[in-house]
């Protein structure tokens, strides 16, 4: 098996399979890139790590930061299933994203998983069996294969540090052109997720304070740092059709790349590994074994989503809201 990709889809791939005894080669199209970023997980996601191979994850992260419940400022709140969305249930921590991955990467290379520089350059006569994409939004290896990337929603996320007088209680609140989230600890962050047009109006960290000084719950709490810069990328969710065929998969955001007010990237980049694992049981890659759960979870993401920004939508009726209330419009 070829795994294209090395972040946390395609090395929680590496790991499930070559547990099962086949023989792995892993392709990376450049260098690591260092980051920053922190992300909210779950009890569930730790127990899917261990049916991947990596039980032990939970000490390699040490200290794991706890999480209270999450609290929300949204349109319609009493009405809306956020047990769906952040599964209030479980207990919760703030992982360290870049940690995270070279975690996973010091177990595959353990395992005596091979990983491969240059990906756009290897040889047809070097790929081995079944074809992994785990490229994450951009989905390279299936779309050269001839898969469709449908479009969901374009988001662009603004990010600043800052000082939250709430450390261990993430918050998500909906504005008119966009909606925040924030969390605390040691490197309390926000982000503004919104359109392609409101972002360019936001060049400075200055800018984004006046955002935020706007909004009801987080004006009194978060304080961002116009010492440091913004870093701003791409949040757009998107889903692949199909996910995979005859002699490969994608796995992770390379299938579907959730918005992240959805949540559980990090957990369905682990689930579609193993879902892949299980297709793989026989001496012959079952693709209908692994399409099923996938489309279930694209379905039911889609639902999800779409009930919590037609809340927005009716709430605000502004443009960023109106766009993104559709099951087929991609705003």
């Amino acid at each position: 098996m070829t795994v294209f990709g090395t972040g946390v889809a395609g090395l929680s791939a590496a790991l499930a399979l070559q547990a099962g005894g086949t023989r792995i080669l892993m392709v990376e199209r450049g260098s690591p890139r260092p980051s920053d970023a922190r992300e909210v997980v779950g009890d569930e996601f730790f127990r899917l790590m261990a049916a991947a191979g990596h039980p032990d994850l939970r000490s390699e992260l040490q200290p794991l930061i706890p999480v209270d419940a999450i609290t929300t400022h949204w349109p319609g709140n009493s009405g809306l299933d956020w047990a769906a969305v952040f599964r209030p249930a479980e207990r919760r921590w703030a992982i360290d994203r870049s940690a995270l991955e070279a975690a996973l990467r010091r177990s595959v290379l353990a395992h005596g998983i091979e990983i491969a520089p240059g990906g756009d350059k290897l040889r047809p006569d070097e790929i081995r069996g079944l074809v992994v994409d785990a490229t994450g939004r951009a989905a390279a290896v299936a779309r050269r294969i001839g898969a469709r990337l449908v479009p969901i929603t374009g988001l662009v996320a603004i990010s600043a540090r800052g000082h939250f007088a709430w450390p261990t209680t993430p918050v998500v609140e909906a504005g008119p052109d966009g909606w925040w989230f924030a969390i605390g600890g040691d490197q309390a962050a926000t982000t503004y997720f919104t359109d392609a047009a409101e972002a360019a109006t936001i060049q400075t960290a200055e800018n984004l304070a006046a955002r935020l000084a706007k909004t009801v719950l987080l004006s009194g709490h978060f304080a961002v740092d116009i010492s440091v810069g913004l870093t701003r990328s791409s949040a757009a969710s998107s889903y692949l059709e199909p996910c995979g065929g005859a002699s490969w998969a994608a796995v992770g955001d390379a299938a579907l790349a959730r918005d992240p007010l959805a949540s559980h990237g990090l957990t369905f980049a682990v689930q579609s590994a193993l879902h892949l694992k299980a297709a793989c049981m026989t001496e012959t890659f079952d693709a209908e074994t692994y399409l099923q759960p996938v489309s279930v979870e694209i379905a039911r993401y889609r639902i999800a989503r779409q009930r919590l920004y037609l809340a927005g939508a009716e709430a605000f009726d502004r443009p960023f809201w109106r766009a993104r209330a559709s099951l087929t419009t991609a705003g």
